[in-house]
């Protein structure tokens, strides 16, 4: 792929195969930076004495480069997010299977609402979504939403970094005829940092999103609250140093990724201590902190 390139690739869809290109060049299956060149990455170590000479030499500038671009942060990362973006276009194979699953799914959900009715019960994705259809669209609204729109004056949503797309979906029916001005609020309280719902459909991305552009047609105002009244001074530097180099250092909607940001602690340092245990032993042992830490592993507990 990288076969007649003599320049940086631009940024339009049809160069997405030589920025590939340039990412298997560079980088290991680990997303890693190379360290070793050789026959099966592009640099074959030549047969004749000239051969042989150039390929050392163009592995030493190769080598060079790479040790230069160890120097920028987020470079190894975003060459290998490429090899997760998915094809510009779908196959004949994925069409056909696209197909058949938009023939299929509507079947299967009216079967679905056949046992809900024969059982009198339902799950949380039908009340869900029976919510967003009884309100009907932002462009056609249903009785119900024009009677809720006329008596919901305030919404408090908690928890709103586990927001799903169904119910910002449903948000966003619910304030679609607000209008700045007219008394009515929107609060949603949340922290990125402990989104963990994402195998119940919860998406970062939304919160991250409402907070830079706002809910469908209300504008929000960022307010970001930092003081810990939880823990006191040694704790709260502890993870504001560990969980920075832990996080990401930049927040993107897309993949949901969520930086940290550092708190600030109400409670005085206390006096403490920190130790490392490994295998039943104490390796190391400061006073003055307050983090205590116990590796066990393989399951040794002794």
């Amino acid at each position: 792929m990288c076969e007649g390139i003599t320049a940086l690739p631009g940024i339009d869809q049809d160069d997405f195969a030589d920025w590939l290109g340039i990412a298997e060049l560079l980088l290991t299956k680990e997303g890693t930076l190379r360290k070793v060149l050789n026959k099966n990455n592009g640099f074959p170590p030549g047969e004749t004495k000239a051969e042989k000479e150039t390929s050392k030499a163009v592995k030493a500038r190769m080598m060079t480069l790479l040790a230069a671009l160890a120097q920028h942060e987020g470079l190894c990362a975003a060459l290998a997010g490429l090899r997760l973006l998915p094809p510009a276009h779908y196959s004949d194979e994925q069409w056909e299977a696209l197909g058949a699953i938009v023939t299929l799914l509507p079947r299967a959900t009216a079967a679905l609402w056949n046992v809900f009715a024969a059982h009198g019960q339902c799950d949380f994705t039908e009340i869900s979504q029976a919510a967003g259809r009884a309100l009907g669209e932002p462009e056609a609204p249903t009785d119900l939403a024009l009677a809720l729109d006329y008596r919901i004056r305030h919404l408090l949503v908690d928890e709103f970094q586990d927001t799903s797309f169904s119910q910002f979906e449903l948000l966003e029916k619910l304030t679609a005829g607000w209008q700045p001005g007219d008394g009515r609020t929107l609060f949603l309280v949340g922290d990125p940092m402990q989104s963990i719902y994402r195998f119940r459909e919860a998406e970062v991305g939304l919160f991250i999103k409402a907070r830079n552009e706002g809910l469908g047609s209300v504008a929000l105002e960022p307010l970001a609250l930092s003081v810990n009244f939880r823990s006191q001074a040694g704790i709260v530097d502890w993870v504001n140093g560990t969980f920075a180099r832990i996080m990401p250092a930049q927040e993107d909607i897309a993949t949901g990724a969520v930086r940290y940001v550092d708190a600030v602690a109400s409670r005085e340092r206390a006096e403490g201590h920190t130790h490392g245990h490994t295998h039943g032993r104490t390796h190391g042992h400061t006073h003055g902190t307050a983090v205590s830490m116990h590796a066990f592993f393989d399951n040794d507990a002794d």
